[in-house]
């Protein structure tokens, strides 16, 4: 049905690894980083894939055709769309070709949105507004009790501190 895989693949050491439990399958791969260090010395230590290009990467042409493209026919469209159009392979996705088109200049960068949690401002004056709070702690062994502070937003001054058991 399928070939069965070589003892030197990936595949090979996936499935043996996968059939082991945790603590046993780091020592399923045969060769470590310790094996290549005294192997090879500082060189086996050096990651052999940054020196290759992907064999998945676009070629200058295909970039060049598809900032053309936007510019020719869709200039002003959403990114989006327009790989949703101009992909039919499926292979180039949406930041990939969003991406593309801003390093050649044809899409603007969009602004940013802010901050996740802005500050508001206080409150304009004494007693307008005030916040409660609580905070539970064994301030004595084995017993919980909470502190209930209540204080003024405007001026922090506090009305009330009061301890309350739990």
């Amino acid at each position: 049905m399928f070939a069965k895989p070589e003892m030197g693949s990936v595949r090979f050491w996936v499935r043996k690894i996968r059939r082991r439990p945790w603590p046993s399958a780091a020592r399923v791969r045969p060769a470590s980083v310790v094996d290549r260090y005294e192997d090879e010395g500082l060189h086996g230590l050096i990651d052999k894939r940054l020196e290759q290009v992907s064999h998945r990467r676009a070629s200058v042409g295909e970039v060049m055709a598809l900032v053309e493209r936007y510019r020719r026919r869709h200039a002003g469209w959403n990114v989006k769309p327009f790989q949703l159009g101009t992909n039919a392979t499926g292979l180039l996705g949406v930041t990939w070709v969003k991406n593309r088109l801003q390093e050649a200049g044809v899409v603007q960068k969009a602004p940013g949105r802010g901050k996740h949690r802005k500050r508001r401002t206080r409150a304009a004056g004494p007693g307008m507004m005030l916040h409660q709070d609580a905070s539970t702690h064994d301030w004595v062994p084995g017993v919980k009790w909470a502190w209930v502070v209540t204080m003024d937003d405007a001026t922090n001054e506090h009305y009330s501190m009061r301890r309350s058991p739990r």
